[in-house]
């Protein structure tokens, strides 16, 4: 036993094990949180479904290809284990379990310390947080539970069989959940451009009122705006179809485009984007929800606050 030696190849069998879990749980609790922020999203909070749904990509990406290979690696290390005994002895492997065992441990202790203290405090336990307690709460009793049983040397074939068939279980389940509160990589793609749109229609806005300001007129349209002001693209992101622009009043102008989703509740990223128009002295619409397909948005110039430049 003492003059066991770790080998290179245990110690990279080890060592990558080590890593993948934890970037695993990582990226699982990451999913997690992206699910129950979208599903109970926060108050007054920015927020937009784009971002909470842009989130879920590389967590799911990770999950699909990492995790079979943890499954490899820990598969590699149960076999020679079995053929080496001793190996399990190995001073890499006790420091990393015992590690393992503290974090997690850690991790519970002070989850159920944040839960207490927020019921103390009388802050409110809202579904979102009681959520994301539960998900991190479930992820580290198992990881605890499974590697107290590695180092008490109690697992056994089918246990271990039983722990992997629980963790395969937890991230299918994430992963459909995922896509099916989200949506899929297509309409996920979809809601990118939609939200790239909105991006388009105020920096279209802001080069109109630019426009509004040096020459004390509106465009008669947006192709003598990209004369002045010639960086902005006029056609819409997912299609040759150009934005539409359109005088309402001498002060006011109208800017449609086509979405390929409803907004939906919308309330906190509008009250941003006012908050934001507002320090720049624009008036802007009421909100930035829209249909799908087509859908407009009026800009009113203050003219008391936003006085042009020629007169």
């Amino acid at each position: 036993m003492e003059n066991l030696k770790t080998k290179p190849k245990d110690f990279f069998l080890i060592i990558g094990s080590m890593v993948a879990l934890y970037a695993i749980v990582i990226n699982l609790l990451n999913l997690l949180f992206t699910i129950i922020n979208y599903a109970y999203p926060a108050i007054n909070t920015y927020y937009y479904g784009y971002y909470n749904t842009a989130s879920i990509s590389f967590p799911v990406a990770f999950l699909i290809i990492v995790f079979p290979i943890f499954v490899v690696i820990d598969w590699f290390l149960a076999k020679s284990f079995t053929e080496t005994p001793e190996k399990k002895d190995l001073p890499i492997k006790k420091w990393l379990s015992y590690l393992t065992l503290f974090i997690s441990g850690l991790v519970v202790a002070g989850s159920l310390v944040t839960v207490l203290y927020y019921f103390l405090d009388g802050k409110d336990l809202t579904a979102g947080f009681l959520l994301k307690f539960l998900s991190v709460f479930v992820v580290s009793v198992l990881v605890f539970g499974y590697y107290i049983s590695d180092i008490k040397d109690i697992l056994t074939s089918r246990s271990k069989k039983i722990w992997l068939s629980s963790a395969i279980l937890i991230i299918l389940i994430s992963i459909v959940l995922g896509f099916v509160i989200i949506g899929s990589p297509k309409s996920q793609r979809l809601k990118r451009l939609d939200f790239e749109k909105i991006n388009d229609i105020q920096q279209l806005q802001s080069s109109v009122v630019s426009f509004w300001q040096v020459n004390n007129k509106l465009p008669q349209g947006l192709e003598e705006v990209r004369g002045q002001y010639g960086y902005f693209d006029m056609n819409q992101p997912d299609s040759s179809k150009p934005y539409e622009y359109s005088i309402v009043s001498p002060n006011s102008f109208e800017i449609c485009a086509e979405f390929n989703f409803d907004s939906g509740d919308q309330n906190n990223y509008n009250r941003s984007i006012m908050d934001v128009d507002i320090k720049y002295n624009y008036t802007t619409p009421s909100d930035w929800s829209y249909k799908e397909g087509r859908s407009c948005f009026t800009y009113v110039i203050n003219e008391e606050i936003y006085k042009p430049s020629v007169r």
